[in-house]
């Protein structure tokens, strides 16, 4: 073994799930601890579920989850005495962004391991956690439960903003922000005393925010990497779709819908698409009308101060939809509970404007119906929306055949409603040419390629443009001595 060791425990040959722990003489880091979907979909789907009581066991068992000791909540870890230990196996997990591939399974970590994260991507997982209906220990980053004696407590999660120093034993990591699909994404640089090791994260170059991971990756280049662990979504794709482009696509749809309804689905984090969305509706004189989670979220980013500009949910140009309740009603005393009651309380007291299914299905061509999550789509029954009414997928990119499925069943609603659907699209990651210019310009001794099901195109890629650098292709769980 040499000084350092790397171990890719997720995102080895799979797009997501990374979970990458760092080990030094002395410190044991983990680096993203995510969901890995590509694993559950393998076991797990439909009315096949974990059980409680013995989820630990299962995703241990499934591979969903390392076998690793001392990691694990000791309320959720039952028989499992090969996992318990006194003292935590590891120190700390820095989380790069709130994207659930990333951060899910962070969920399961005993709350003795510290938890860091940039500032506003702990505002978005507090508040996609309260929006939640399930409340699962899978569900549980933030606020956790301990199933033991029913004890509720807040997970302590320590925020950063780019360039500041995380000491955490011999290791000194350095948050640097990139461009994602959501705010609040970092690339990460790990000072050790044997090597410097980088860490995209997910990243592109292509974005409104590109100029970010310009910065992260001028600061790796003048670090001197020895190890660039760098994530591949796309690296057997070189096409680029900027933002802008999604804009003026967006409004030429919308301009064609003159007098029918239309109706967005974007992701539930992804600002600088909603940003899109509101600047192409109010060129052809639409509202936009959201989803009481996507509104949600929008508010609580706005009342915690944190460094990003939202829109401003009491602007002339944006609504939150009042969604009946399960018995039909719309009173927020007697129809609701939990967050959605307070959120749309608070709504009615500020002046945010409240659009009824009733008064979308009136004035179909006055709104853009804005949903961020597929579960949604029946209230597409109260609108009715007539033929030919528009429909503009501008979420992520399908990577599995769990999205494909997913996707499948949004296009069956829409043949069966006679909607129109309009792909439009920028991905939140780098396109083949961004990823090997990237590495071009690192000029790495080594390259771990995460995040990615082509990691042997990097190898025939790198061939080609002469660059030197060694790609070792990461086995799950096999260390890569530095």
């Amino acid at each position: 073994m040499g000084l350092v060791g790397i171990r890719v425990y997720g995102g080895a040959g799979e797009i997501g799930g990374n979970k990458i722990l760092i080990s030094t003489k002395g410190t044991r880091v983990f680096l993203d601890f995510g969901t890995s979907f590509s694993a559950k979909r393998r076991f797990y789907g439909g009315f096949i579920k974990a059980k409680r009581f013995r989820v630990l066991e299962e995703y241990t068992l499934t591979g969903i989850l390392p076998n690793l000791p001392g990691i694990y909540r000791e309320d959720l870890l039952g028989g499992l005495n090969h996992l318990k230990a006194d003292e935590p196996f590891v120190e700390a997990c820095i989380i790069t962004h709130a994207h659930l591939d990333h951060c899910g399974h962070a969920s399961f970590l005993r709350p003795d391991v510290k938890l860091y994260a940039g500032a506003t991507a702990t505002v978005l997982l507090e508040a996609r956690e309260e929006t939640k209906t399930s409340r699962e220990p899978e569900d549980q980053i933030v606020q956790m439960k301990d199933y033991r004696d029913g004890r509720v407590y807040r997970r302590r999660i320590e925020t950063f903003s780019t360039g500041k120093r995380l000491r955490i034993g011999d290791i000194n990591a350095i948050p640097v922000h990139v461009d994602h699909s959501t705010p609040s994404s970092y690339g990460l640089v790990l000072e050790l005393d044997e090597a410097c090791i980088a860490y995209t994260g997910d990243f592109r170059l292509h974005g409104p925010m590109h100029k970010m991971t310009e910065e992260f990756i001028d600061r790796i280049s003048a670090e001197g990497v020895d190890v660039l662990i760098i994530e591949g979504t796309r690296i057997n794709d070189p096409s680029i779709h900027s933002e802008e482009n999604v804009m003026l696509s967006m409004m030429s749809s919308l301009r064609d819908a003159r007098g029918k309804a239309a109706v967005a689905l974007i992701g539930l984090l992804d600002f600088d698409r909603l940003k899109s969305l509101i600047s192409a509706a109010e060129h052809v004189g639409r509202e936009l009308v959201l989803s009481p989670k996507l509104a949600y979220v929008i508010d609580r980013l706005a009342k915690r101060a944190t460094n990003i500009r939202v829109p401003e949910l009491r602007s002339k140009v944006l609504s939150v939809y009042l969604e009946p309740s399960s018995s039909g009603g719309y009173d927020p005393e007697k129809d609701y509970r939990g967050w959605l009651k307070k959120f749309l309380g608070e709504c009615m007291d500020t002046g945010v404007s409240l659009v009824t299914p009733e008064e979308l299905a009136r004035q179909k061509d006055k709104y853009v119906f804005t949903l961020c999550q597929t579960e949604d789509l029946p209230e597409l029954v109260s609108i009715r929306p007539e033929p030919g009414s528009i429909f503009l997928f501008s979420s992520s990119e399908p990577h599995n055949e769990e999205q494909e499925i997913e996707r499948e069943k949004v296009v069956n609603w829409l043949e069966l409603l006679g909607m129109r659907p309009v792909h439009i699209h920028a991905s939140g990651h780098a396109s083949q040419n961004e990823v090997i210019g990237t590495i071009e310009r690192v000029s790495p001794r080594t390259i771990i390629p995460v995040h990615t099901e082509h990691p042997k195109m990097f190898q025939e890629l790198l061939g080609r443009q002469g660059v030197k650098s060694k790609v070792v292709e990461p086995a799950l769980s096999r260390e890569i001595a530095v």
